[in-house]
C-alpha cells in the first residue's frame, strides 16, 4: 500500500488524512503538474485523501523524458494507482488529464478495481475527440494559444528562460492530447460527472455530454461559469462536487 508520506515517481499526496474514507486522484492538464491542485486540497474535508499524478518532464521529474501518448501516461501511473488504499476512490482529470484518467480507470477496471466515480473536466467525450494540430505548430503559435487559454500566468510567459523550459513539455503534452486514439471497449461501471466551463470555446457542451456514452451507471453534466480554465475560480464548488459523488445519498443509488 502506498505510504502517503513517501516520495513516489508518479503520485504525490497533497492532503494526507489518517482517517480518510475516500481517495481522490487528480490528473493534470497539458503542461500541468501536481501543484495545480493545491487549492483543491485546501477545500476538501478530512474525509478525503488527495493525490495528484506527476507526469515526467516537469518539476521534480524535469530531467525525465516526456511521454507523448495518453496510454503511456496512464500505464506509467498504473502500478502506483493500484497500490493505493482499497477504499472508495474518485478520479478527477482536467483536459489532457481527463483522457489519462479515463484510460487509467479502464485499466484498473480490467484488473478488478472499480471507481466510486469519474469526473472528466474540460474535455470532450472520447468519441467526440478531434485534434486541432497545435503540437505541430511553431513556438509562437503554441505560446499564443497558451495565453488565450489563461492556464499559465502571462507574466511567466513573458520570461524567455521559463518559456524555453516549458515548451518541450507543452509540445509533448499537446501531442498526447491531440493524438489520442479512442479504442472502443467495455464502459465503466461507475457514475461519470462531466464538468464543463460555460464559455469554453475549445469544447462544446454537446461534446462534453458525450462522456455519457462511457458508463453503464448514471451520467451528469455540470456546467460552471468560466472558460477552459474555469477551475481557478471554482475550487470550492469542485470540492463540493467531489464530496457529493464520493458520498452519494441512499436515494441517489436507486
Amino acid at each position: 500500500m502506498t505510504d502517503p508520506n513517501a516520495q513516489s515517481r508518479w503520485l504525490r499526496c497533497l492532503a494526507p488524512r489518517d482517517d480518510a474514507s475516500t481517495t481522490v486522484v487528480c490528473f493534470p492538464h497539458a503542461g500541468g503538474s501536481t501543484s495545480y491542485f493545491h487549492p483543491l486540497a485546501r477545500c476538501l474535508d478530512e474525509s478525503v485523501e488527495l493525490y495528484a499524478v506527476q507526469y515526467p518532464g516537469r518539476q521534480d521529474r524535469r530531467l525525465e523524458p516526456c511521454l507523448d501518448s495518453v496510454p503511456a501516461l496512464a500505464e506509467g501511473a498504473l502500478p502506483e494507482l493500484l497500490d493505493l488504499p482499497d477504499r472508495p476512490t474518485v478520479y478527477f482529470g482536467h483536459s489532457l488529464g481527463a483522457s489519462v484518467g479515463f484510460e487509467a480507470a479502464r485499466m484498473i477496471a480490467d484488473r478488478g478495481r472499480e471507481l466510486t466515480a469519474f469526473l472528466p473536466s474540460g474535455r470532450p467525450g472520447p468519441r467526440a475527440h478531434k485534434s486541432l494540430g497545435l503540437h505541430t505548430e511553431d513556438d509562437a503559435a503554441m505560446l499564443a494559444e497558451m495565453r488565450r487559454l489563461s492556464g499559465t500566468d502571462s507574466r511567466l510567459l513573458d520570461d524567455p528562460e521559463f518559456v524555453q523550459l516549458i515548451l518541450p513539455t507543452m509540445r509533448a503534452d499537446y501531442a498526447a492530447a491531440e493524438k489520442y486514439d479512442y479504442v472502443p471497449g467495455e464502459p465503466l461501471n461507475c457514475p461519470i460527472v462531466a464538468l464543463h466551463g460555460s464559455s469554453d470555446d475549445w469544447i462544446s457542451e454537446f461534446d462534453a455530454a458525450e462522456w455519457g456514452s462511457e458508463t453503464t451507471a448514471e451520467f451528469e453534466l455540470r456546467v460552471f461559469d468560466g472558460g477552459h480554465f474555469y477551475l481557478a475560480d471554482q475550487w470550492p464548488e469542485i470540492a463540493r462536487e467531489i464530496h457529493r459523488v464520493a458520498h452519494p445519498s441512499p436515494s441517489a443509488t436507486h
